[in-house]
C-alpha cells in the first residue's frame, strides 16, 4: 500500500505507541493527555448503549480508542487502519479486537456494524477521496446504525499531516450525500479559560517534581474539574473539536 506524504508523516509518529503513555506516566495522565482522554470519554459516551453491539473504529491507528472501549465493557470491536506499524501496537494492546489493514477508500469487510467511529481521521483523508470513504462506511453500517465523527475545527491551524479542518457547516455538507447529521457537539470550548488552564498545567508539572513531599492529588482533581466545568464542551462554532453523530441516508 503506497502512502501519501501526509500518511508518511503519521507513519513516522507510530515508531512508539505514544497514545498509551498516559497509562503509565503520571505526567501524561495528569497533565499532558487529559484533554485527549476527555475526547475519548466523549466518544465512548456517545455510543455507551452499544456495549454488546458490533463497533468499527475506522482509522483506528494504534488502537487507543478501542482500548478505552474494551475497558468500558464493549465486547465486539473491530479496527481498520492503513498503517501496519500502528496495527502492531493495536493488536498488542487490544488483543481481543479484530484488526484489518485496509485503505478506507476501498474498505471491504464481511460484517456490518451497529456503530462506526471515524475519530480524528477525516482530516487526514484527501478531499477528493472523502466521498469514497463515506460511501464505504455507509455500506458497512446497519440501517439503524450510527456514525460518530470527530474532527478538528477551523479554530485550529491546519496541521502538516492534515488536509483541512472543519466548521459545523462544512462538516455537515461533507457528509450529507451519505449521512444525516443528527447532532454536533463542540469539544474544548475556545475560551480565555484555556490560557488559564495552560498555566495550571505548567504548575502541575512543577508539583509533580515534588510529589513525594506534596499532597498533589487534590490539585489534579481541581484541574480536571476546572476543565470539565469551563472548557470540555462548548457551542460547535466556538470549539476546538467537533463531534458529529450521524445516521445513514
Amino acid at each position: 500500500m503506497k502512502l501519501t506524504k501526509k500518511q508518511q508523516i503519521q507513519e513516522q509518529a507510530y515508531a512508539f505507541p505514544y497514545h498509551y503513555l498516559n497509562l503509565v506516566v503520571p505526567e501524561h495522565r495528569l497533565v499532558h493527555d487529559f484533554l485527549f482522554l476527555s475526547r475519548l470519554e466523549a466518544i465512548t459516551r456517545s455510543i455507551r448503549s452499544l456495549r454488546k453491539k458490533a463497533v468499527l473504529d475506522a482509522g483506528c491507528g494504534d488502537g487507543r480508542l478501542l482500548y478505552e472501549f474494551k475497558k468500558k465493557g464493549f465486547t465486539r470491536l473491530t479496527g481498520v487502519d492503513f498503517s501496519e506499524a500502528a496495527l502492531r501496537f493495536a493488536r498488542a494492546f487490544v488483543p481481543d479486537a479484530t484488526f484489518y489493514r485496509q485503505d478506507l477508500t476501498t474498505l471491504s469487510l464481511s460484517e456490518r456494524f451497529d456503530a462506526i467511529v471515524l475519530a480524528e481521521t477525516l482530516e487526514h483523508i484527501p478531499p477528493k477521496s472523502v466521498p469514497a470513504v463515506l460511501k464505504r462506511l455507509r455500506n458497512h453500517l446497519k440501517p439503524h446504525g450510527r456514525l460518530i465523527i470527530t474532527v478538528p475545527s477551523t479554530r485550529l491551524p491546519t496541521s502538516p499531516k492534515h488536509y483541512r479542518h472543519f466548521t459545523p457547516e462544512t462538516l455537515t455538507e461533507t457528509v450529507s450525500p451519505f449521512f444525516t447529521v443528527t447532532r454536533i457537539t463542540g469539544l474544548e470550548r475556545d475560551t480565555p479559560f484555556r490560557t488559564l488552564l495552560a498555566w495550571f498545567r505548567r504548575l502541575g508539572l512543577v508539583i509533580l517534581l515534588f510529589r513525594k513531599r506534596l499532597q498533589c492529588k487534590a490539585y489534579f482533581r481541581f484541574l480536571r474539574k476546572f476543565y470539565d466545568k469551563f472548557i470540555a464542551y462548548g457551542p460547535p462554532d466556538r470549539s476546538i473539536d467537533l463531534l458529529a453523530e450521524c445516521k445513514p441516508r
